[in-house]
């Protein structure tokens, strides 16, 4: 089986955007990027070969969150770029993390109760689904599908829309809360 959830030190980062004020927020086609006083962090989608698959063109995507080496600086309507700012002052009040077990050599969604029977299983995080003053950000993948370019929109949604997303394009996932560690 892999384990491509986030870790415990990227639950910790995570955790840290809870305490910031005055965040940035940008969307970019395999990536969301937050912008706090100091610092940048990354929300980035990977790709790898998964567990069980045998067809060397088989790929996995998952999420990674880091902090960037160096702040970076967005400019809205930059056209040189393609990345959108969704936000450029808000608070960040609640992060979940969405989790999905997929199998392959099928490429399907499990449900997580069947895995000790199963081989191929991959453990996934597909993003995040933000809280925010302004209403919810679902950083989310689709599984088997590389980057957050399939969103209908870019920008903030409501509780029934990102409820509707998940059991509608994702079907079996879990969710699990980002602590907040004030």
């Amino acid at each position: 089986m892999k384990d491509l959830r986030f870790t415990d030190s990227e639950v910790e980062l995570l955790s840290q955007l809870l305490k910031e004020e005055s965040l940035l927020i940008v969307w970019d086609l395999n990536a969301f990027y937050f912008n706090t006083k100091k610092e940048t962090y990354k929300l980035e989608c990977f790709d790898e070969h998964p567990e069980g698959s045998d067809f060397e063109y088989d790929e996995i995507f998952y999420c990674r969150f880091f902090k960037l080496e160096k702040p970076q600086k967005f400019k809205e309507g930059d056209s040189k770029y393609w990345y959108k700012i969704i936000s450029t002052n808000t608070n960040i009040q609640a992060i979940e993390i969405v989790e999905v077990t997929q199998k392959f050599p099928e490429d399907v969604v499990v449900d997580e109760e069947q895995i000790q029977e199963l081989k191929g299983v991959n453990k996934v995080s597909l993003g995040l689904i933000l809280l925010t003053s302004e209403g919810l950000v679902p950083a989310i993948l689709l599984p088997s599908n590389h980057g957050f370019s399939w969103h209908d929109k870019y920008g903030f949604y409501n509780s029934s829309e990102v409820e509707e997303m998940l059991k509608k394009e994702i079907k079996k996932y879990k969710i699990k809360s980002v602590p907040n560690h004030t």
